[in-house]
């Protein structure tokens, strides 16, 4: 396995880090030398192509390969092009393709990759001079009887030169003001995409981030100039610069390279034969070495491949134990050595990974720390999957693995067991440092260092933030940390179980406000502050610090009653800036042991941003701690630092926290007159056990959850809170179990100042929490069922149709919900309620609505269509289908069935052969657990691919069964698979904007995953076999291949088109010679040539002979090749030299590096030589000469022996004469 790996990483550094090909040449461009014009251009010569959009933007950025870069000197043969002529003229303009200096050309439109090593597969382009047109030219194009349509842009032109019979060229357009790049000329396809059309755009060769060829007018303009050849030491001062940017040193280069012989480091012994050979050049372009032009061009051979050979000389990381380090501590200043953690293992409960952050803060790591306890935290143990280079990574103190996360911005979690696999790669940006990337991420992206929280979130894998160097624990380091950590992780636990018990008892005290006659207020909880109310009343009993000084002169305003006004905490720097959390001192007249706090949102949109969310209560026995604030920092000498502060010194003088807490914005405020204004008020409240008169509400974030900077406030009340006795949760809890939670906290308290938390003491508290929990009566859950209930009953519908309730369902469930709910008001109307009571009332509630959910009317095992219900009108009404068989992608289930409206712009009509499409059908069978989809047309089930999230959904070739459920909208129901968390994305979607079914993290109403069952009629499925089916081809011109799921018949007539098998392939012209089907009968799983018809409109008319649904008997497994044809349910990667028609689909050319047979389509392997006409004739650019056929991607090995066409034979003992796969190696048996 460790051999395996390593190669695998090798090859892994070599494709990622951009390692360097060796290159004959270097080349230059001189920019002061003239543009070359259009009609100038002489095949065969070098040229350097600028794009025109970086003239325009003031820059120059050069094609290099299929990237760009800015060098306008040294650079190698990818950088250099020619235009070889293509022997046709159009229009009286010669035709050429483009040619790279390395030898391949400019691949057709639609290719698997940019360049090609063929001709026959290359781009027929001509070069013109640019005729500029305004991107902001506007026209409304309006038919009769119909509304009109806005164009603009190139658009505008089309529809204008249409409405006046205009002529249009086109093939010279583009919105690159000549002026801006002065010389630019357009290199265009030499035919329009569609010929038929006068108006037919074409594609232009585009500038980008990388190069394409398309239709966008704002990047299809280039300027071309002649490339200078460069001399010999010029040259290898060029390779040098490949290395090492101009500026820098080869040590600078290479300083994020870490040499030794442990996991994720280089060889030193490659790396001291690039440094020899780095001197040596150095020596020749300084002056200082003198070599005759065959010497530098031998050093300019050696020096990439040395290079690269150190570049991918990396030790991988294999299982064991490691400190991760991130790029910014490396790089940036202010961090330490920057280690990944468990945040639990700092805070219990928490459950975040995070990376230790600025120097001298809390958690604290350097690259030498010493083997300690404070180091456990930040080693992972590294394990194997089982996975071939997939890793799991284990923190040695916590015990947890790093977990998935399936959205962007959302920190990465730990989870108790491991979820998620971790692949390792070199950084292709940042050399020398690793990345880290899972399928569980979303994206497949990479652990990446977030600076708000140090907190690690998915990102590019690539980005600076993304890299990671190692630092190798051995076994006996590991052995020693955790010896050491298991105390201080005691510690950890049991401080954990104290806050979270405390929290709990917190949660379960009740307080209300009192009055000025020290009775409940009633009107302290309203959301006006119509009354001038509560225990602080003035500016007297408050002040602020860090008062703004334009908006917050005069405090009182917060006592004014006017909704208008506000006060503001300083938002300003210099010496009104107030770096750390901002805070408000109430002075009382009296001590007390509880407050709550009102506060009233500023009349502004991002009224959130300046409202408070979590707070801590301090208090001081002396007033004169009201005046104690920021202090000036001090040097070793106890000098004071200018312009330096500690804001949170005033901790430390005369002040202790009492209690900490959170404001609940969910009360709207009220006018004077008891209108809402569209703001809210805020409620926190604060109760503590001593009694205090002194108070600081220290702002620790705020609503928008910003940590805490500015507030603002309109209103503000202070008022002292009474426990409630009758509607406390916790007074329904036992004495016995609530002391005994309180005993242990004692107990556990007095263990931890001593840092000496027990097991013993742990295990008890446990069990002591356990039963304050089993018997806390949390009356939130009577609440939780009932909003359940109220919104059945909003949007269930009683009717005959599936996903329809039975006639009195809703009358019974509202009956039995109103008597629940009477009963629970008469309980709490007296007191809290017990937990005994709160379980009768749920129990009562949720009897009733399993009842209702037993009339609610779900399909039974049948025929379906499967209708999306969205409110969304792109995919309102289409139907559940399939695009292909294929079982190893994810975007072959769609929906499908309707087109925008002929007459109505923004609206949608159905398809004219909506009813004729067999993939438009599901079996339908209710299975324990739910139900299971099987398509009628190709036998796949619908599935999803439970490794991944959101685009998961899938076709299986067994069943999955997913729970159908209403989903609150009449008619309709949601599609849950197994997992139904919202971090999987359990609910079946359709996407609008691709028409892919896909999965979500939520499901509700009539949104994207809302679909209905519609029975298909007897009559319906009669007509679609006796009349005909559609079938959906690739393309409405030139050849394709067609691999049909079911046995089908066809006439040319309907099939717009005929079918042809293989009879051989010529060996004097190459061509390949078809027979026409004569029978005119089609066999599932054979792989058939389709020529369709001039007016072919992109699919064909078949038919079938079965008579019922049952009878197709689809198949997803080919037959065996017929003359070297191949027919295909899958994508299959295709080996060198087989046959597949070209991007344009006019003849067959042979397979490149990533090229792939699509799904129901086909492809060529080894042909019979024919002499026969045959009834067609396909052109092809060489003969098929390879017997190794395409693999199911991704490729397997098999042992065993197969035929050519990959069937396997059994009876090896006596095999024909004939050529055999034996093991994976062509065998000749004579």
């Amino acid at each position: 396995m460790k051999h395996v790996y390593q190669t695998m990483m090798a090859a892994c550094v070599l494709t990622s880090v951009g390692s360097i090909n060796a290159a004959a040449d270097y080349w230059s461009v001189s920019v002061g030398e003239n543009p070359v014009t259009a009609d100038n251009i002489e095949a065969g010569k070098q040229y350097v192509f600028q794009s025109a959009a970086s003239a325009k933007a003031g820059s120059a950025a050069y094609l290099f390969g299929d990237k760009f870069i800015t060098s306008t000197t040294g650079f190698n043969d990818k950088g250099v092009f020619i235009f070889e002529k293509a022997n046709e003229k159009v229009k009286d303009l010669e035709v050429y393709y483009i040619k790279s200096q390395t030898g391949e050309y400019v691949a057709l439109p639609g290719s698997s990759s940019f360049y090609t090593k063929q001709v026959e597969r290359a781009w027929k382009v001509v070069v013109v001079e640019v005729d500029v047109k305004n991107p902001e030219e506007a026209y409304d194009y309006q038919e009769e009887g119909k509304d009109p349509v806005k164009h603009k842009g190139i658009n505008a032109y089309i529809w204008r030169a249409k409405a006046d019979n205009e002529e249009l060229n086109l093939q010279q357009s583009t919105y690159i003001s000549d002026a801006a790049a002065p010389g630019e000329l357009i290199i265009a396809s030499a035919y329009p995409i569609d010929p038929k059309d006068k108006y037919s755009q074409y594609q232009f060769l585009l500038s980008g981030n990388n190069v394409s060829i398309g239709t966008d007018y704002n990047q299809n303009a280039w300027i071309l100039r002649p490339a200078i050849k460069l001399e010999a030491s010029e040259a290898l001062d060029a390779a040098m610069r490949e290395i090492v940017p101009e500026g820098k040193t080869l040590e600078e280069a290479l300083k994020n390279y870490r040499i030794g012989s442990g996991s994720g480091e280089y060889d030193a012994k490659k790396h001291k034969t690039l440094v020899d050979l780095w001197n040596k050049a150095k020596g020749v372009t300084e002056g200082t070495t003198k070599l005759s032009n065959e010497e530098i061009y031998k050093i300019i051979d050696e020096l990439k491949p040395t290079y690269n050979a150190f570049v991918t000389a990396i030790n991988p990381l294999i299982p064991g134990y490691y400190i991760i380090t991130n790029w910014r501590g490396e790089n940036e200043a202010g961090y330490d050595g920057t280690a990944l953690y468990d945040q639990g293992a700092v805070k219990f409960g928490a459950d975040g990974l995070s990376w230790s952050g600025k120097e001298k803060d809390e958690v604290e790591y350097h690259q030498n720390d010493p083997i300690s306890y404070n180091l456990a935290k930040f080693v992972w143990e590294v394990i194997a999957t089982g996975e071939e280079g997939k890793f799991y990574f284990r923190n040695l103190e916590t015990g947890r693995y790093i977990g998935p996360q399936p959205k962007n911005y959302v920190p990465i979690k730990m989870t108790d067991t491991p979820e998620a696999a971790f692949s390792i790669g070199a950084n292709a940006d940042e050399p020398g440092y690793l990345t880290f990337t899972s399928d569980k991420l979303i994206g497949n992206g990479g652990i990446h260092a977030q600076v708000y929280e140090f907190s690690t979130v998915v990102w590019e894998a690539t980005a600076k933030a993304s890299s990671w160097h190692t630092r190798t624990i051995s076994k006996e380091e590991a052995e020693q940390l955790k010896a050491l950590i298991a105390q201080p992780k005691r510690n950890v636990e049991l401080t954990g179980l104290v806050e979270k018990a405390k929290d709990a008892i917190k949660k379960g005290n009740v307080y209300y406000p009192l009055g000025a006659d020290g009775k409940k207020s009633e009107t302290a909880l309203k959301g006006d502050f119509n009354e001038l109310d509560g225990i602080v009343t003035s500016k007297d009993q408050i002040s602020c610090p860090m008062a703004d000084p334009d908006e917050g002169k005069d405090i009182n305003v917060l006592f004014d009653k006017n909704l208008t006004t506000y006060f503001h905490t300083t938002w300003h720097g210099g010496e009104h800036a107030w770096d750390a959390h901002h805070f408000f001192n109430l002075k009382l007249d009296n001590p007390v042991n509880s407050i709550i706090v009102k506060w009233g949102e500023r009349l502004v949109g991002n009224a959130n941003s300046g409202a408070p969310k979590s707070v801590v209560l301090w208090g001081a026995k002396d007033e004169s701690a009201l005046t104690k604030g920021k202090a000036q920092k001090k040097d070793e000498t106890g000098a004071p630092i200018e312009g330096q502060y500690d804001y949170d010194a005033w901790k430390k003088d005369g002040w202790v926290p009492l209690t900490t807490g959170k404001f609940d914005f969910s009360t709207k405020m009220l006018t004077a007159e008891g209108t809402e204004n569209g703001r809210k008020v805020g409620f926190a409240t604060l109760a503590f056990n001593e009694e205090y008169k002194y108070l600081r509400l220290e702002i620790v974030d705020r609503m928008n959850n910003s940590q805490s900077g500015f507030v603002y406030a309109n209103e503000l009340r202070v008022y002292k809170g009474e426990y409630d006795k009758f509607n406390s949760p916790n007074a329904g809890i036992p004495a016995d179990v609530m002391q005994a939670l309180q005993d242990v906290i004692k107990t556990a308290e007095a263990e931890l100042d001593k840092k000496a938390a027990s097991e013993a003491t742990i295990e008890k508290f446990k069990a002591a929490y356990e039963k304050f929990r089993a018997n806390y009566p949390d009356a939130t859950r009577v609440t939780e069922v009932s909003n359940v209930i109220k919104g059945r009953l909003e949007k269930a519908q009683e009717e005959e149709g599936l996903g329809y309730y039975q006639t009195g369902a809703k009358e019974a469930l509202k009956t039995a919900h109103d008597k629940a709910l009477a009963e629970f008001k008469a309980i709490t109307d007296v007191k809290a309620p017990t937990l005994e009571q709160i379980n009768n009332i749920v129990a009562q509630l949720n009897a009733a609505l399993t009842t209702f959910e037993s009339k609610l009317r779900v399909p039974g095992n049948g025929i379906y269509i499967i209708q999306s219900e969205s409110g969304n009108k792109k995919v309102y009404h289409n139907v559940l289908s399939v695009r292909n068989s294929s079982t190893t992608s994810n975007d072959q289930v769609c929906v499908a069935g309707r087109q925008p409206s002929a007459t109505v712009a923004g609206e949608f009509e159905d398809t004219p052969d909506r009813k004729q499409h067999l993939e438009y059908f599901w079996q339908v069978e209710k299975v324990d657990g739910g139900y299971t989809f099987r398509n009628v047309f190709n036998g796949l089930y619908l599935s999803r691919d439970d490794k991944k999230q959101e685009r998961a959904m899938m076709l299986s070739e067994t069943p999955y069964v997913f729970k159908v459920e209403f989903i609150n909208f009449p008619g309709a129901f949601r599609f849950v698979s197994k997992d139904a968390t919202e971090a999987n994305y359990p609910y079946v979607n359709a996407d609008p904007s691709s028409k892919t079914i896909v999965t979500w993290t939520t499901a509700k109403e009539n949104d994207n995953s809302a679909f209905s069952f519609q029975p298909a009629e007897e009559e319906q499925i009669k007509n679609l076999l006796s009349e005909g089916f559609t079938y959906q081809l690739a393309a409405k011109e030139g050849f394709q291949f067609v691999t049909l799921p079911i046995d089908a018949e066809f006439n040319e007539k309907d099939a717009n088109g005929n079918f042809y098998t293989v009879i051989g392939q010529k060996p004097d012209t190459k061509d390949i010679v078809l027979k026409a089907v004569a029978d005119k009968k089609l066999k599932a799983g054979q792989g058939y040539v389709f020529k369709p018809s001039a007016d072919n409109k992109g699919t064909a008319l078949l038919y079938t002979a079965a008579k019922t649904l049952n009878d197709l008997k689809p198949t997803n497994k080919p037959t065996d090749a017929v003359n070297g044809l191949y027919g295909t349910f899958d994508f299959v990667s295709l080996p060198l030299e087989n046959g597949l028609f070209s991007p344009d689909r006019s003849k067959v050319v042979l397979s490149e590096k990533g090229d792939k047979a699509a799904p129901n389509a086909g492809y060529f392997g080894k042909l019979p030589e024919t002499t026969e006409k045959g009834d067609l004739v396909i052109p092809a650019n060489q003969i098929i000469t390879l017997i190794k056929t395409g693999v199911l991607a991704p490729a397997s090995k098999t042992k065993g022996t197969f035929t050519l066409s990959g069937v396997r034979v059994d009876d090896v003992n006596s095999l024909p004469a004939g050529i055999y796969v034996i093991n994976g190696h062509k065998v000749i048996v004579k």
